[in-house]
């Protein structure tokens, strides 16, 4: 009898080893599970092509200016621009090649909020205007963005910074 209570009592244990063992893979399989689901989670996200960057390409072609025509009813639709932006792409409806151009956000008395400036290039016939601008030192509203060549007047686009 004695090695029969010594067989169940080594059983036992063994069984307790493998319980053990059989919990620990467990935790490891589960932790592994998450951690490739969160990889792939953000990898996924990373494909999505209206992810938010640091970039906005606001098309100023074809829209009315607020100077020099009605500006009451240029303020009915105005660009929207993200509080979170640093950097700006302006596709333009005047300008050419390595000219240089100032960008501001305008109160609406006309003063410079914030400012920059950029160097026009033509791209696929379209005037482009890449400049560095940290809109997030601005407080969210109405504005206008004030485009122009130094020397010369502002042509103004109303534009809601979100």
């Amino acid at each position: 009898m004695p090695a029969a209570r010594v067989f169940r009592s080594s059983a036992a244990s063994a069984r307790r080893l493998r319980a053990n063992a059989v919990e620990k893979y467990a935790f490891i399989d589960a932790a592994a599970v998450l951690i490739f689901a969160v990889a792939a989670w953000l990898w996924v996200r990373n494909l999505q092509p209206g992810r938010v960057t640091d970039t906005e390409i606001l098309d100023l072609r074809g829209l009315l200016a607020a100077v020099g025509q009605n500006p009451e009813h240029a303020d009915e639709h105005p660009l929207e621009l993200h509080s979170w932006v640093k950097h700006l792409i302006l596709d333009l409806p005047f300008g050419g090649d390595d000219e240089e151009d100032e960008v501001a956000l305008l109160s609406d008395t006309g003063a410079p909020v914030l400012g920059s400036r950029g160097t026009a290039h033509t791209e696929n016939q379209t005037v482009v205007l890449r400049l560095d601008m940290d809109v997030s030192k601005v407080r969210p509203g109405r504005y206008y963005l004030g485009v122009r060549h130094p020397g010369t007047d502002w042509t103004r686009y109303p534009v809601h910074v979100l």
